[in-house]
């Protein structure tokens, strides 16, 4: 018996150390978009001016963005660094969803979230990337090990526990806010009743108060929910990422099999009513705002659903035969490798290479460096007097704010975005980029391949010859290409 809880220890470690070496692997690639924005929200000089810009532009809390620049202050700026407080709170989430599982389903059930947790494509992704979800999903999980805990204690510290793990998780990314009904609608469907409806009722309220502060944000965010809608085309098929996409026809059979075998208690109820409803109202409020008119209903969104939706799959792979649900665990862990195997990887070198690029034409304060970079908050310098200097700084911050680099005094101008209505384009190009190099006697393009050619046909048009096209750079992988004017 000893033996084989040792080797059962061994191969949960071995799934944990596996799960790691999945998040770890890329750690020091190039960043992405919305990586570069999370560099430039921390290099504030102070930390209020850090808590500014994330006011300004991010749809989150400072919350995460304070623990990324505490971290940077400590171990110094680099893509992998940068990446830290995800990776590490990525990697809890198989650990936090185990026990949690193996208190309220049992040791199998709680061996099959850690397996579903650990390969889970859409969670290893997050937690690579530095931005907040990985946060928010180990604080999702450090709630449900709460509430599991709590539906059976009934205890002050297991519900602080609960109810602590999902503020923390909402105050990370405004999305988990479906989190504090879940928890509620979980402890009334409880079958022992252990946690009393009225003390749920009562800790939701302290939670509700303690998230004022959300709540006002969310409200801001809520009046330009139109700067939002960035989704192009809408479909419900996202919806489908509330269940881990390489379990789902697995999970599909093993749901039929446990609903089939009538005999099986219902253990721990109240964590499998918390773990389903959480997803459907994560679903759910998606899809009232994209009638509001935010379009944002794409995976990523959607997919913070996968932090607890495996708890109840973990539920339903335990009432399987223990062969099947061996061989279908083995199957998720087989599919997570090759899935995270097969996924393209960018250049590690692009914004690098084109910040490079640009310091070796050696530009002066008066020669304007004209950037689009592909952020959907370029729309906005169509709307007058919307871009002051926090949106303005974080349009140019994957030229400006690349780890390693320091910032610079760069005269950068922000281009309008590429699908903008031509004749508001146009407007933008004669009222203000006119002025911007209409006295230069050099300026700069780093934009999209098509977007330069596009600017190009109009300053060939307005200025008559006056500028000739002296340098053209090759395309790097952002995509974007460096283009040098003299006149």
């Amino acid at each position: 018996m000893k033996q084989s809880r040792t080797l059962r220890a061994c191969a949960l470690l071995l799934v944990l150390l596996v799960g790691f070496a999945l998040r770890a692997r890329h750690l020091s690639r190039s960043l992405g978009l919305d990586e570069h924005g999370t560099l430039w929200a921390v290099r504030g000089d102070a930390m209020a001016d850090s808590v500014r810009r994330v006011e300004a532009v991010q749809g989150e809390s400072p919350l995460y963005y304070l623990i990324v620049r505490a971290t940077l202050a400590v171990t110094g700026e680099s893509e992998a660094r940068l990446r830290l407080p995800s990776l590490l709170a990525g990697s809890l989430v198989p650990l936090l969803g185990y026990f949690a599982a193996a208190r309220a389903f049992g040791r199998r059930a709680g061996a099959a979230a850690l397996v579903l947790l650990a390969f889970e494509p859409a969670l290893v992704f997050e937690s690579e990337n530095a931005r907040p979800y990985a946060l928010a999903h180990a604080f999702t999980l450090l709630s449900a090990l709460g509430l599991s805990r709590a539906l059976e204690t009934g205890a002050l510290r297991d519900r602080v526990l609960a109810w602590g793990g999902a503020v923390l998780a909402i105050y990370a990314h405004y999305v988990f806010a479906p989190l504090g009904p879940a928890i509620v609608i979980g402890a009334l469907a409880s079958e022992r009743r252990v946690y009393a409806s009225r003390r749920a009722l009562v800790d939701a309220a302290v939670s509700f108060v303690l998230l004022i502060p959300a709540w006002r944000d969310m409200a801001a965010l809520l009046a330009r929910r139109n700067e939002l809608a960035w989704v192009e085309v809408f479909s419900l098929a996202p919806i489908g990422s509330l269940l881990p996409p390489i379990v789902r026809y697995v999970v599909g059979v093993a749901v039929v099999v446990t609903v089939l075998r009538v005999s099986r208690p219902w253990k721990g109820r109240g964590l499998l009513v918390f773990a389903g409803m959480n997803g459907a109202l994560v679903a759910a409020a998606l899809l009232v705002l994209y009638r509001m008119g935010s379009n944002i209903l794409d995976q990523r969104y959607v997919a913070v659903g996968a932090a607890t939706v495996p708890l109840a799959s973990a539920w339903a792979i335990a009432g399987m035969p223990r062969a099947a649900g061996a061989l279908a665990l083995a199957l998720v862990a087989a599919l997570g490798v090759r899935a995270h195997d097969t996924r393209e990887v960018k250049d590690p070198l692009e914004w690098r290479e084109v910040r490079v690029a640009l310091d070796a034409e050696h530009p002066t304060p008066a020669e304007p460096v004209l950037f689009w970079s592909g952020y959907i908050e370029h729309h906005l310098l169509l709307k007058k007097g919307r871009v002051g200097p926090e949106v303005g700084a974080f349009l140019v911050a994957p030229i400006e704010d690349v780890p390693g680099f320091p910032e610079t005094s760069r005269r950068f101008v922000p281009l309008t975005y590429l699908r903008g209505s031509p004749e508001a384009q146009l407007g933008y190009y004669e009222s203000s980029l006119f002025f911007e190099i209409a006295d230069a006697h050099r300026f700069f393009i780093i934009a999209h391949p098509s977007y330069r050619g596009e600017l190009d046909r109009w300053i060939q048009t307005r200025f008559r010859g006056r500028f000739r096209l002296t340098h053209l750079s090759r395309v790097y992988t952002a995509p974007v290409v460096l283009a040098v004017y003299e006149g």
